[in-house]
Parts: structure tokens; sequence; C-alpha cells
């Protein structure tokens, strides 16, 4: 008997002949059958190539994808395989140099050119432990996951030598990363010598949360930077004694001294839901995905769109609130600041409202906010939200109960297709805009333009200081004036409630009240501004002004401490100890010297930020005013996921395994 026939191709490194058929082999890295062909005397391995660059491109999709009867939800296991096959399978071979072959990165050789130029050699347990840890908590799906039987045959299909952790093992692996991850954000608070907090309540589903956060200028870049700190359950209405009891908490965690937080920032009233219904903007609540971010009173910690967000009028006060026996110290919370942002977008909506004492004004405005929201409802449904693209192009975005701009943006948007809206309002069977509505929108647009620009520029940029709020509100005021000499025919009524609100809320701003002397000198001390911005409004007399706001700036610098190293003197002189003077009899010789640095400054026309480094007394007080935040949307920044909170499957989170994977994503 003839023995057999030598397999010579080194493609059979990758394949093993099937013992029932001879003329099918498999695969062994996905466990997939490929023919050799009919006529075993024409037997070719060509199948066999390219099966084998499919496989090491993607083994999940050569072994023909996902099996029958999995448990894991469709949309999540559409997430998972597009994860974890970038995760693991492109570290699954590497080729000698080292280096990851990166599917989306590299171009892959065919199977053949693989086979003889790298030497492969499979991902370790360490490497596939950290990758699922990774896709776990930046994803933020429920521990649970990883002992899921759909999901562990995934795995193994990516490589059969690895075993899945246990939900006990990742839960501890996560709960190391967070102490490491703490431990690096202490050593970088530890070096910063000004704080400003954040306090920011957000929700997802049925459950709350108080977040707490830290915002720092670095003193060589001046860039701002930031980092979560705390992320804790709340139930029910929230008192100022719970965020002043976890504030301190967080404090003295992270070792932040009191002397060091220059102020906490924190929004007011966040809820716009009640206010829309006013001006007859009826959503549906089904469409909206911001119905789950405001608590109601009740203990159970259910959640409703109608409820408002309370703030114990305590907390508008830097005083004791209450003494903890326990551990006898005070609670305190420090200087606070109210959001700049919320607070325009309060102005804009809840003093809007005593416009709707007009009735001409009201019933104009209900009939046109119903067309309005009827078209915005539509959006939430597939045909209808096809036939909007088809006819304007683009699709449409509906105003969020939590953000007061989003209704003025959304009315922008209707207003910028306003010669095709009438033609969708007709496709979708719903009554037509009239001339005179239109001419409402468009004054309703113009009157709340100033309000949104300032918002839009509080909020648009990450590195935000607090030296930009008064040249802001100064800006938005000269235009919320200009606007006033314009004749409106129907929203006058709104632009005097909008104006008389603007100036309650930011009177001592607008009038440069001692209280706010801190947000002058963050503004004085920003080369960009300096005292230029003072020229802004008309009715201060400039001479008066530019002497009050520089001698604030003088005595402020006079008793300015600086570190050692901002104080550095420069080089000595060769022959300074030849020569002998008499020193100055003067005890001010510092003062002085702090004035002279005011006076260079001021008079250097650089307005980079990088021109701090020319002149070390205003760098640092630059540091310290602007530290505070003008608007909390730094926060939002970084807890802008809190909608992953749940899984598709529809499976809740332990509040402290789902508080600890949020801070991790938030600090990533």
């Amino acid at each position: 008997m003839a023995p057999p026939k030598k397999l010579k191709s080194e493609v059979w490194l990758h394949f093993r002949k099937d013992p029932l058929d001879d003329s099918i082999g498999i695969c062994t890295h996905c466990g997939a059958r490929t023919s050799r062909g009919k006529d075993k005397r024409k037997y070719t391995t060509t199948n066999f190539h390219k099966h084998l660059e499919r496989c090491l491109a993607n083994p999940v999709a050569a072994a023909g994808g996902s099996r029958t009867g999995d448990k894991v939800h469709s949309s999540l296991r559409d997430e998972i395989l597009h994860c974890v096959t970038n995760m693991l399978t492109d570290m699954k071979w590497k080729p000698n140099t080292g280096s990851l072959l990166s599917s989306s990165s590299q171009q892959r050789s065919t199977a053949s050119d693989s086979i003889t130029k790298h030497n492969y050699y499979k991902v370790s347990q360490e490497e596939v432990n950290s990758a699922l840890m990774t896709f776990i908590v930046q994803g933020i799906h429920p521990v649970s996951l990883v002992e899921d039987p759909a999901f562990k045959n995934l795995v193994k299909t990516l490589n059969s030598d690895i075993d899945v952790m246990s939900q006990h093992e990742l839960v501890h692996y996560i709960k190391e990363l967070e102490l490491d991850q703490k431990e690096k954000i202490k050593a970088r608070i530890q070096q910063q010598q000004y704080i400003c907090s954040s306090i920011d309540i957000w929700s997802t589903s049925h459950h709350g949360f108080l977040s707490i956060a830290a915002h720092w200028i670095d003193g060589v870049t001046l860039e701002r930077h930031g980092a979560a700190l705390g992320c804790c359950r709340v139930m029910g209405s929230h008192t100022y004694g719970e965020v002043a009891e976890r504030f301190e908490e967080i404090n003295s965690e992270f070792e932040i001294l009191d002397a060091k937080v220059v102020s906490t920032v924190s929004d007011n009233y966040s809820n716009f839901a009640k206010t829309l219904r006013e001006f007859g903007v009826k959503l549906n609540p089904n469409n909206l995905e911001e119905n789950k971010v405001y608590f109601n009173s009740t203990s159970t910690g259910t959640l409703g769109v109608d409820e408002d967000l309370i703030f114990a009028p305590a907390f508008e006060k830097c005083e004791l609130f209450e003494e903890n026996t326990q551990s006898n110290y005070h609670l305190i919370l420090p200087n606070h600041v109210s959001c700049a942002s919320n607070l325009l977008s309060l102005v804009a909506s809840i003093d809007a409202k005593d416009a709707l004492k007009n009735e001409k004004f009201a019933t104009l405005t209900h009939v046109v906010m119903e067309k309005c929201s009827a078209l915005w409802n539509r959006t939430s449904h597939k045909k209808s939200a096809d036939l909007i693209q088809q006819i304007i192009g683009c699709s449409l975005s509906s105003p969020s109960p939590k953000h007061w701009n989003s209704l003025f943006n959304s009315i922008s948007t209707l207003l910028k297709h306003k010669l095709k809206l009438n033609s969708l309002m007709t496709s979708l069977q719903l009554p037509v805009f009239l001339s005179h509505e239109f001419e409402y929108l468009e004054e309703f647009k113009t009157t709340l333009a100033p309000i949104a620009k300032a918002i839009d520029h509080l909020q648009g940029s990450k590195g935000s200081y607090y030296g930009e709020l008064i040249p802001t509100l100064l800006t938005a005021e000269r235009q919320l004036e200009q606007t006033q000499a314009m004749t409106f025919n129907y929203c006058t009524p709104l632009l005097s409630a909008v104006i008389l609100g603007f100036k309650n809320r930011f009177g001592k701003y607008l009038n440069l009240d001692p209280h706010i002397n801190e947000a002058v000198l963050a503004t004085v001390t920003h080369p960009y501004f300096k005292l230029r911005w003072i020229r802004m409004k008309e009715s201060w007399d400039v001479q008066d002004t530019t002497y009050a706001v520089q001698e604030t700036f003088m005595r402020t610098a006079r008793g300015f401490k600086m570190n050692v190293d901002e104080n550095a003197s420069p080089p000595s002189c060769a022959h300074d100890d030849y020569f002998s003077f008499d020193k100055t009899p003067s005890g001010n010789s510092t003062s002085e010297t702090q004035e002279m640095m005011v006076l260079t400054y001021l008079q250097d026309p650089d307005t980079n930020l990088k021109s701090l480094h020319n002149h070390p007394l205003i760098r640092a007080m630059f540091i310290k005013f602007n530290t505070t935040i003008p608007s909390s949307t730094p926060v939002e920044r970084l807890f802008s996921f809190h909608e992953l909170s749940y899984s598709s499957t529809g499976e809740k989170y332990l509040d402290n395994i789902f508080e600890t994977m949020v801070l991790i994503k938030a600090n990533t």
C-alpha cells in the first residue's frame, strides 16, 4: 500500500484534514470547514488561502459570526463584536517586530505572505483581562456580562486558550484601577495652589447622582484641567446638608485644604420643562432623552420632568450650616458662584415668562409654538423623519427641557429652512405657518440671540476663564440695547422682560459691585482684556472707572503673596559684591516693586496668554482669580455619558460599581 501523500503547502500549518471527509480542511484557528474541491485528482488549497486571509483579519466573521441561541441583546452584540474584536483580534497576531498588527492601521498581507514573513503567537491572559476590563468600563456595560454564556463563547471563538474572568474578579480589577486613578489625581491636586470645585446633579432612568469635580489651571501652560472626584447616589430632593456633607468627605479623601478651594460652582435650577409648556411648547415625553434628568421629592428616588431641581437657599451663603457631632467639625461650602450659563438660561426662560402677561403676545406665542411642537414631535417617527430629511435635506432637533438654548437652536433651524417649511408641514398633514407667524419667529430669534450667543461663548470652550465673564455680559448687554432700538410688531413684551431679568440677575457685574472684585481681577489679569473692556459700556465714565479698577488691581497686587519660585530674583551681576550702596530705608520697597510690575504689565501690548510668563506676579494672580469656572459645562462634559447607566437589556447596576465605573471613565 502506497504511503499517504505528503502535504507540502505551508498553508497546512493552519489546517488539518477532516478525518471523515478527505475533501474538507478544518481551520485550526476558527474551526471553519473549507472545501479542497470535488475531484480528488484536482484537490487545491486556493480556498484555504482565501479563508486564511479572512480568518487572520477577523476570526469571528470567518467562523460564520454569532451562533443561534445567544442570550446577549442584539444591539449590545454588535458593540461587543466591534469592540472586543478590535481589542482582542488586533492583539492576537503579533509579528516579530513586537508592534501590534492593527487591521485599521495596516493593510493585511495575503495569507501566504503572512505565513512566510512572520511568526505569530497568541495574546496573554493578562492582556485579555485588561482589554475586557477596558471594554466593560469604557462602555459602562453590566459587569455580569462576563458571566453570560454567549459572551464567553465569543471570547473563546477569538482565542480558545483564553479564560474569561468571573464577575467577582472583574469587580476586583475595577476597584484596583479606581484606587490607582485616585492616587494619581490626588498627586496632581497636591501640586496645585488653587482649586475650583463644582457640584452637579444628574440622573438616568430612575436614579439620581451627585457629582463633584475639581478644576485648576496649570502653572506652566496656563491651560485648564479638571478631574471627577466623586459620584454618589442621591435619593429624592437634595438639601444643603447632604451636599455639604458629601463635599466635605470628598475634600477629606483627596486631602484638599479649604484654603486651596477658591470657589464652588453649581447650577441653581435646571428644569425648563414647565417654562417650555407655559410658552406653548408641548413635546411628547417619549421623544425626549432629557426627560430623565430631574428629581421629584419622593423618597424612592423616582424621577419626573414635572419636578423642580431644588437647592436650599442656604447654599447661597458661605456660612456654617450644621455641626457634625461625631467628628466635631463644621460643614462649610466655600464661596459659592452661580453658573453664569445657567443664569442666562433663566433670563431667557423664567424671566421671559413675564411677557406672557401681555394677552396678544401670549396668544400668538401659544399658536406658533404649538405648530412648532407638532413638527418637532414628528421627528421621532421614522416615516416622518425620512420625509423631513428628503424635503429640507437635514434632520430637525427638538428642544430639551434641560437646556434653554436648545429651544433657540431648534427655532433657528426652522427659520433656516423657512422657504421649505410649509411644504414640509403640508406633506406631514400639519397646519402651515402664516406670514405673521414667521415674522414672530424671526423677532423671537432676534430678541434672544444676545443671550444665546453669550451662553454659547461661555460653554463653547473647554478652557474658558473666569475673566471672560464680565466682557461677555457687557457684550450681551450692548447687543440687547441695540435690539431695543429696533421696531418689533410682536416681541416687544418679550424684549422688555428679558432686559429686565438680565439686569436683575447680573446687576452686580454690570455695575462693578465690590462683591464681584474677584471677577474684575480675573478680567484685568487676562492679557487679552486688561483694562480695555471698560470702554464697552457707554454709561461708565471711562477715566473714573479705569482709575477705580486700576486702584483695586494695585491694592490686591501689593498684598499678594507668591511662591518662592514665582518670585525668584534675577541672576546677580559679577560686580554686585564690589560696589556698596546704602539700602533703601523705606519699608515699602516690595509693594513699590509690585506696583511697578502691574504698570509694566498694563503697558505690555502683547495680548497672548504666554506673555504672562514675562510677568510672574500677574501670572500668579491670573491663576488664582481665573481658576473659577464661569460655566458648569466642564462638569457636564465629564459626565456626558450618563445615558449609558442602564444596559440595553434593562439590567440595573449596583450603585457602588456604577459610581466607580463613571469616575474611571470620566477621568480616562
